[in-house]
């Protein structure tokens, strides 16, 4: 009778561990490119009015905006400061390298809107995922196929 691990159950815990290392280096880069693309609201009053008709400025109607853009208005509105979300707008322009303001007029109010895209490149933590966890996923399968062989050929070696 042996002791300890048998060379079966030690592959297929490599099995387990090349399972569980691929499926978090797959799921961690998704997420990493996933939080990597916010867009930060703030929100002003003015003390002047705005006219979509006549106002050289890009003014809207709160009530012409899609149900998203007036959830995200409604929400930057309550936001003490900065209203974040992973949503991108319908109808606002978003701040890239340029200076776009939105004017929205609702209940009678003129708003600005400033809509800055925070695309984050988190290059470092996607190349080291990749790295670390491609390098374990194929040391884990290396192993496991090393693992499966010596069993196999343990095997024939017992067939009589």
């Amino acid at each position: 009778m042996q002791s300890g691990i048998t060379v079966g159950t030690f592959t297929k815990t490599l099995l387990i561990l090349t399972v569980l290392t691929g499926s978090v280096t797959i799921v961690g880069i998704e997420v990493l490119q996933w939080n990597a693309d916010t867009v930060e609201y703030s929100i002003e009053t003015l003390s002047q009015s705005c006219d979509p008709q006549s106002d050289s400025r890009y003014v809207l109607e709160y009530s012409n905006l899609s149900a998203t853009d007036q959830e995200i208005f409604r929400s930057a509105l309550r936001a003490d400061d900065v209203y974040t979300t992973r949503t991108p707008p319908d109808d606002f322009l978003v701040q890239t390298d340029t200076t776009e303001d939105n004017y929205v007029r609702y209940d009678s109010e003129c708003y600005r809107l400033t809509a800055q895209s925070r695309r984050e490149n988190p290059l470092f933590e996607a190349f080291l995922l990749r790295t670390v966890g491609g390098v374990l996923t194929g040391v884990f399968t290396v192993a496991a196929v090393i693992g499966l062989a010596w069993t196999t050929i343990r095997r024939r070696g017992d067939d009589p």
